[in-house]
């Protein structure tokens, strides 16, 4: 029964980041927000026993990015793959998994893949007024990643708590818990 509700969960996870790359690609956004990154965070997050499903959502995420921001196909999945079992690793060693942890991860995800794309995509080159690209694409892409960030941590929670079965204790149980 634990399979086919991990299943059921990475179904929801799967069904919800293809939502979230038709909002980042049909919306006409100059700068849309990254969605897929603190959606991969927050899954990383919630379910950070299996860290092999983990990666690979993180590397479907980053293809997905890839995808949207018509860049080198593998660049963003590399990087994603990586942050989430970074995540995941920290929160099962270290951390715990609340919204300031999710807000942080996230943002430093979003802002070591915008800047990287940024110092390979721009900067290397040498292109013309590189810092101005900086300035009014690759910071308020995090911003606004940031900014959404909650919505996406709220929904993950829901979807991971959700499924989870409700741990009712018989009497019997009870009493032997209230006695220790």
């Amino acid at each position: 029964m634990d399979k086919v509700r991990f299943s059921a969960k990475l179904t929801l996870y799967v069904l919800l980041s293809l939502l979230f790359y038709i909002f980042m690609t049909s919306m006409h956004f100059t700068r849309p927000p990254f969605l897929l990154i603190p959606l991969c965070i927050a899954i990383s997050i919630f379910e950070s026993e299996s860290k092999l499903a983990i990666s690979l959502f993180g590397a479907w995420s980053g293809i997905l990015c890839d995808m949207a921001m018509n860049k080198l196909l593998g660049f963003t999945s590399i990087i994603l793959m990586i942050s989430c079992l970074a995540c995941s690793l920290l929160v099962t060693h270290l951390i715990r998994p609340n919204f300031f942890n999710h807000f942080v991860l996230s943002i430093s995800a979003t802002a070591i893949v915008m800047f990287s794309d940024f110092f390979f995509g721009h900067y290397i080159w040498g292109h013309d007024n590189t810092f101005i690209i900086a300035k009014t694409i690759t910071i308020p892409v995090i911003i606004f990643t940031g900014i959404l960030s909650p919505v996406v941590f709220w929904i993950i929670k829901k979807i991971s708590l959700g499924i989870e079965p409700k741990y009712n204790p018989t009497p019997e149980e009870d009493l032997d818990e209230w006695h220790k």
